[in-house]
């Protein structure tokens, strides 16, 4: 899924673990209580995403923009922010 655009989806509850969401297109999106554990987001773009308790456990984000994204009671174990934009 590198590339993705998934601008506004409504992802609540889903089940990304592992998933390559290389560069993708998260903006304005509802991950609230996603599991997202292990998944590659480098450089994906979650400006203003809702990740409230979400699973974000080893999760790369490197050179991700997390421009006012919530991350309220999210799982941040381990979780790679390598020149992440916050």
């Amino acid at each position: 899924m590198t590339y993705a655009d998934l601008e506004y989806a409504d992802l609540r509850g889903v089940n990304l673990a592992g998933a390559n969401l290389y560069s993708a297109v998260l903006r304005e999106s509802d991950l609230d209580d996603a599991k997202l554990e292990g998944a590659n987001l480098e450089e994906a773009d979650l400006t203003f995403a809702d990740l409230t308790g979400a699973n974000l456990k080893n999760v790369n984000v490197a050179f991700a923009y997390l421009i006012n994204a919530v991350l309220e009671g999210a799982n941040l174990e381990g979780v790679n922010l390598e020149e992440a934009y916050r």
